[in-house]
């Protein structure tokens, strides 16, 4: 994603200062680690963890997902739109944090020196996901690409 979440850059195009437009195409998938964190007694860890920062959140989360219904099948109404789009009870607890410490989310060159980082630590394949309505997405994201 290469978006600013909270505080305009003058640098980018106006189209990429749009902190709604960050929270629908990172939201997504920030939130899944809420998904699991909520279920792991039930279904088990995926690896994934918020820091003790973000606790207030997942507890947050915990708090809508213990009112989904049918009770016995939460996971459900837990998984309903699971990376594709962000529902709107989960809102309130995608922040620019959340997004920030979770995502790929910065400026093209951030992103391209993260990669590059990556690189140097071994990695060989980084993969995206592209948002159901946003296929600029891929275009975006191949512009990264580009120059690393």
């Amino acid at each position: 994603m290469l978006y600013q979440l909270d505080v305009p850059d003058p640098e980018l195009p106006s189209t990429l200062n749009q902190p709604e437009r960050v929270k629908a195409q990172a939201g997504p998938h920030a939130t899944i680690a809420l998904h699991n964190l909520v279920e792991v007694e039930e279904f088990g860890n995926m690896g994934r963890s918020v820091p003790p920062a973000l606790a207030p959140l997942l507890e947050r989360y915990r708090q809508i997902y213990e009112k989904y219904e049918p009770a016995d099948a939460r996971y459900l109404s837990n998984h309903r739109g699971h990376l594709m789009v962000l529902r709107p009870e989960e809102q309130e607890v995608c922040t620019a944090e959340l997004i920030r410490t979770l995502t790929m989310t910065a400026t093209k060159a951030e992103l391209q020196e993260r990669l590059r980082e990556l690189d140097k630590a071994g990695y060989t394949h980084f993969a995206v996901s592209i948002r159901h309505g946003h296929p600029e997405m891929l275009e975006e994201w191949a512009d990264v690409f580009a120059g690393v």
